[in-house]
């Protein structure tokens, strides 16, 4: 729901800066001041808790998936030892 938010206001912007659309100056300040409330993503701490966040992300994944393998290898494994 949030993305699609955010795409929303992407294609206005994108629609005002080529023109396809009119400039709603209410809308344009009050956008403003929702990115301006934005924590800055320059910030170090920031930076580094997100690069924490996001390897966490993708170790998981990783495990998720050896770890759905593995168990596809050993259902195989004890299919064929049955037979």
């Amino acid at each position: 729901m949030l993305h699609e938010r955010i795409l929303v206001l992407v294609k206005y912007i994108t629609d005002v800066i080529s023109g396809q659309a009119q400039k709603d100056h209410a809308t344009l300040r009050a956008l403003s001041a929702l990115i301006a409330s934005l924590p800055a993503s320059e910030n170090k701490a920031f930076r580094d808790e997100f690069s924490t966040e996001y390897a966490d992300v993708q170790l998981t994944a990783v495990l998720s998936s050896l770890t759905k393998s593995t168990n596809i290898l050993n259902d195989v494994g004890l299919h064929n030892i049955t037979r």
